[in-house]
This record gives structure tokens, C-alpha cells and sequence, in this order.
């Protein structure tokens, strides 16, 4: 619910909004006096996103939307794409009836200009605008959440390793997400830039106290695991980044996937590979783990 605040407001001089407009609780009425409610909406910046996200609780709520959307409850229309020379405007919005709200997400931009993203979020007994979000972090913290609902119900019990191909920020959430649901013992980390992979390894070491290695090659960043997290951005027409060949038995994998085919991360092999492909918000919400 937004914000709401009280504003005592006197009618001295037939100004309803002039000199006794007070920003307080409002006082016992009296016949010359009435109550102005404020529906306040959050303006919340990129920053403090950064600052005030909990990780444990955004795999939270995308577990409790995901089995809402289960359940028959959300509507999810198709995204809507508009496209000019090389900018893309994308919305997509859906309706959560059991939460009782409804909104958008929005981004444009292009690959050499760079991608804004918003959300806004609205109430639905009254259409009242709840919050605006700039997305841009919040989009890699709902990425890596929704990793995290997979590996919870889909990855195999007990303490993990994990593979991870890539080092940008997609990769610095899912890991972070995924860290929340199995235990991590140690990892793996390859990425096309020796010097980005090596940065990476060494601040999970210190920030997260799990044992973290760079390799040379992403075959041995999956090698040993038995979670793989493929977060990387391969470029147009570049190399996939996963090979199905890898894939060992009962070895997890999750792929953040792309909207693009041109950005593939896993190969054609990997589907047929693997012993299931599957949504965790398929499976009922009485009995998540059949």
C-alpha cells in the first residue's frame, strides 16, 4: 500500500489550503476543520534499490507470483514491441489477482545506446500508483531470484558446487540468489576477460567466504559442479557459451536465456541432453516437489 499522510486543514479565512495547512497528525475535527488524505507514490532510484534489496526476500516474493501465476491467478498478456531502426521499446505487464496489484515493465534502447528500464506498480482496488522503480539493478536481482526458485525445487539436496560462465552483474546475482536456497561449498568462474573472471573470483572469496577459483576455459568452469549457472552475454552471432557435451548426470543447469536467438547461450544439444526442462511454477503449489 502507498504511503498515506494526514494534513489537518483549517478553512481560517476561506482559503482551504492556506496558513493552517499543517503536515502532522491530524487533530480532534472541529467545524472548521477537515482531513485531506495523501496517497504518497514511491519514487524508488536505481541506488536505492542497491541499498535496500534483501536478496532472500526477492526469491521470496518471485516463488510466491510464480505460484500464483500456477494457481490461474495472474494474466500475462504477450510483451509488446516497438521497434525503430535500432531502438526497442518493450512493455510488458501483468496482473497478480491475488496480490492485488497490477503494473508494467518498460525498457528501451539499443545495444550501442544502452537500455533504460521502469516499473511501475499499481493497486487494483483503486488504481492507485503504489511505486516507480527504476529496474536496471532490480531486473539482475529478479533474474537471479527466479534462478534460485528453480535450483530450490529442481537442483539436487545438500550442500553444491557451482559453475558459473560469465562475471557481469547477471552472474554476481544469480550466484548471490542461488546461495540463498543450497549451501555453497566452492566454485568456478570463466568469462571471456582473464582480468574481470579473476576480479570476480576474488570478491566472492572475501564478500561471500565461499571457496571461488578462475579458470582458462568454460569446460572447467562446469567440469566439478553440480550446479551450472550460465550468465554471460555472448555477443551477436558470437559462440554459445554452454555445450551439451559438458552436461554430466544430475547436474543442474540453469540459463538465464535471451529474448534474441542471436544471443544464445546453450547449444542445440543441450535440450535433448537434459533430463528435464521444465518451470518450477508447473509443479502444484500443495506439492511444489512433484
Amino acid at each position: 500500500m502507498a504511503p498515506e499522510r494526514d494534513i489537518a486543514v483549517s478553512m481560517r479565512d476561506g482559503n482551504p489550503l492556506g496558513p493552517g495547512v499543517a503536515d502532522a497528525p491530524a487533530r480532534e475535527s472541529t467545524p472548521f476543520q477537515f482531513i485531506i488524505r495523501f496517497a504518497l507514490t514511491l519514487s524508488i532510484s536505481d541506488a536505492d534499490v542497491v541499498a535496500l534489496s534483501r536478496m532472500d526476500r526477492i526469491v521470496e516474493a518471485v516463488e510466491s507470483a510464480a505460484l500464483e501465476e500456477h494457481d490461474g491467478l495472474v494474466i500475462m498478456p504477450e510483451r509488446s514491441n516497438l521497434m525503430h531502426e535500432r531502438t526497442l521499446l518493450r512493455i510488458m505487464s501483468a496482473y497478480l489477482r491475488r496480490s492485488g496489484v497490477f503494473g508494467y515493465k518498460s525498457f528501451h534502447g539499443s545495444m550501442a545506446k544502452g537500455v533504460r528500464y521502469m516499473i511501475v506498480l499499481c493497486r487494483e482496488s483503486d488504481g492507485e500508483i503504489l511505486a516507480l522503480l527504476d529496474a536496471a539493478h532490480l531486473t539482475g536481482l529478479r533474474t537471479g531470484a527466479t534462478s534460485a526458485v528453480a535450483t530450490k525445487y529442481m537442483a539436487r539436496e545438500g550442500p553444491a558446487t557451482v559453475g558459473l560462465i560469465g562475471s557481469g552483474l547477471e552472474a554476481t546475482t544469480n550466484l548471490a540468489a542461488v546461495a540463498t536456497v543450497r549451501p555453497i561449498e566452492r566454485g568456478w568462474v570463466y568469462s571471456r576477460n582473464s582480468d574481470r573472471r579473476k576480479e570476480f573470483a576474488r570478491r566472492v572469496r572475501e564478500e561471500m567466504g565461499i571457496e571461488f577459483l578462475a579458470v582458462d576455459t568454460p569446460d572447467a568452469a562446469v567440469r566439478d559442479a553440480s550446479i551450472v549457472l550460465v550468465a554471460t552475454n555472448t555477443g551477436y552471432g558470437g559462440p554459445v557459451a554452454y555445450r551439451g557435451e559438458w552436461l554430466r548426470h544430475g547436474q543442474h543447469v540453469v540459463s538465464i536465456g535471451s529474448t534474441s536467438p542471436f544471443l544464445r547461450e546453450v547449444d542445440s544439444a543441450t535440450g535433448p541432453t537434459v533430463w528435464s526442462l521444465t518451470h518450477p511454477w508447473l509443479r502444484s503449489s500443495e506439492n511444489p516437489g512433484t
